[in-house]
């Protein structure tokens, strides 16, 4: 009990002071809000702040928490509705796009375009809701995962997708949304598949 009281204290402190960074950069730019700004505002002391976050751009822009509870939120109510396991993958990198495209909608004009690589480094990482969704579609039994699964784990193959898909939305946040995010990942999903198939035909 000890231990889910302490989590849920942290998890508080840390959502405070996020709402607390985000509030600041809306009454003006980023770059005048300091981490003591961001302290003040949340009532906690700068070691604290520390204890949670390694700087302010992280504090502004971390935003793992966030999808988990969105990836969470579409897995608990069935938005992953595809009719096979396949179908099911490509919901999971729609949804994907879907909230990269919202949170950029919500966010863009507050960020400053060095901070991209470092805020989104840690995206879809190992570690996250996320990705254990993934692995639990593509243990599925399908054909095509069959087919996978003799060549590489779930685990490489959702570290390998998730590697490609992040990349395509870094190149979509540094380039200022400069094409379609969703097409381009069902497209490189698509190319993946299909080499990764041919690769196991002709072994």
């Amino acid at each position: 009990m000890r231990k889910k009281t302490r989590k849920k204290q942290a998890e508080t402190t840390y959502k405070k002071i996020q709402t607390a960074a985000r509030k600041l950069v809306k009454a003006k730019p980023a770059q005048n809000v300091s981490i003591k700004d961001i302290c003040k505002e949340a009532n906690v002391g700068v070691g604290t702040f520390y204890h949670y976050f390694s700087s302010k751009d992280e504090a502004l822009y971390d935003i793992s928490g966030e999808i988990d509870e969105y990836f969470e939120d579409a897995y608990l109510n069935y938005k992953f509705n595809g009719a096979t396991p396949v179908e099911r993958l490509y919901d999971f990198f729609i949804i994907q796009a879907d909230f990269m495209i919202q949170y950029e909608l919500n966010n863009y004009k507050q960020k400053t375009k060095t901070s991209y690589l470092q805020i989104y480094s840690n995206l879809f990482s190992q570690n996250r809701l996320t990705n254990q969704i993934l692995v639990d579609i593509l243990r599925e039994d399908t054909l095509l995962f069959r087919k996978l699964k003799e060549q590489y784990s779930v685990e490489e193959t959702a570290e390998y997708l998730l590697t490609l898909t992040r990349g395509i939305v870094v190149h979509w946040l540094v380039d200022r949304h400069s094409f379609d995010l969703k097409k381009s990942i069902l497209k490189c999903i698509d190319m993946t598949l299909i080499q990764m198939n041919d690769e196991y035909i002709h072994k």
